[in-house]
């Protein structure tokens, strides 16, 4: 994942997927990107006590799925 790994860089993200070298190989149009990018800021700067994302869980110690079940 190199540089999406960490720090997440919303520019760089965005600059992937919206220039369509995320998901590889995936065809998806403007509308679908930009759905697919605030999905996984969503998904990972959640703050919620109930469903925190990805980064807010690991600063905490605990797994995301012990907090929520699948959407």
């Amino acid at each position: 994942m190199g540089p999406l790994n960490w720090p997440m860089d919303s520019t760089i993200v965005s600059s992937f997927i919206k220039g369509g070298k995320m998901p590889l190989g995936a065809t998806l149009g403007p509308a679908a990107r930009t759905q697919l990018y605030q999905r996984l800021v969503e998904e990972y700067f959640a703050v919620e006590n109930a469903r925190p994302g990805i980064l807010k869980a690991w600063l905490l110690g605990r797994n995301r799925e012990q907090n929520h079940t699948s959407r």
